[in-house]
């Protein structure tokens, strides 16, 4: 997702977002992201996994966080899908840095724009014939 995050992209590469533009809080969502196809799967996965471990629990089987972070590694291997041997190359915190910086600039570049006001006070001032200075 991080090479994703762009200021200049419209939106700022967010596919997924409430109202007419993204949040800084939706742009620091790495999901939000996501095609509707990537959406769809993961959507899935945390589904047939919820599933899964509702199973294990009316069984009665007792398990540790550790327990089923071996569990989801398992059921991801099962459904064809890589897992992480480590913590990766980017922090949260990297990534929301960026994001944030990001945003930023995605905000700047919107507030040069007019607004909706501003292109009606213009359509309003050529209709009466006013000219402008």
């Amino acid at each position: 997702m991080f090479s994703r995050v762009d200021g200049d992209k419209p939106n700022m590469g967010l596919t997924h977002y409430k109202g007419k533009e993204p949040t800084q809080k939706e742009a620091i969502t790495a999901k939000n992201y996501l095609s509707e196809q990537e959406l769809d799967i993961l959507n899935r996965l945390v589904n047939s996994y919820l599933e899964f471990a509702e199973l294990q629990a009316r069984q009665g089987r007792l398990m540790k966080m550790e327990d089923w972070a071996n569990k989801l590694d398992e059921f991801l291997k099962l459904s064809d899908f890589n897992t992480l041997t480590h913590s990766g190359k980017i922090t949260a915190e990297e990534a929301k840095e960026k994001a944030k910086m990001e945003y930023d600039k995605f905000r700047r570049i919107i507030d040069t724009k007019a607004t909706q006001v501003d292109r009606d006070l213009s359509d309003a001032i050529k209709k009466i014939g006013i000219k402008p200075n």
